[in-house]
């Protein structure tokens, strides 16, 4: 199977699908989201070599097949207790800064907060963004 963050948002949805309860423990939560990108790395074509807290993002794949170089495939970010700046601050600067093709964080807003947390990110990545100098 190969990946894409379409692909992965659509398993993720019909994994978790009723599955976990508002009332399940932070730790439940945090151990079934990464068993799930742990699953769905095994049914890859080729799975990738996972890691865990790994300069401070929480779970990553890695592809080693050409060594000595290595590519982050996958970086995921997963706070269960919502704090918007620090979410901004924390979870999503460390995905800007790692060097990964596909990024994904993981967070659960207040209701109300989803349109703000999505416009913030999104000015986050377009600032982050590097700027090549025109060429003339």
């Amino acid at each position: 199977m190969y990946l894409t963050l379409s692909i992965i948002f659509d398993e993720f949805c019909k994994h978790f699908d009723g599955k976990l309860k508002w009332s399940s423990s932070r730790a439940e939560w945090t151990d079934a989201i990464f068993n799930f990108f742990s699953e769905l790395n095994k049914k890859q074509y080729r799975p990738l070599k996972e890691e865990k807290e790994y300069m401070h993002i929480d779970y990553l794949w890695r592809d080693v097949s050409i060594f000595p170089y290595q590519s982050i495939e996958l970086a995921v970010e997963h706070e269960n207790e919502f704090a918007f700046n620090e979410f901004l601050e924390g979870e999503i600067q460390h995905l800007l800064d790692i060097k990964a093709d596909n990024k994904i964080a993981i967070t659960y807003p207040s209701l109300g907060e989803e349109e703000d947390l999505v416009s913030k990110v999104k000015e986050r990545i377009k600032q982050y963004a590097r700027k090549l100098p025109a060429y003339e």
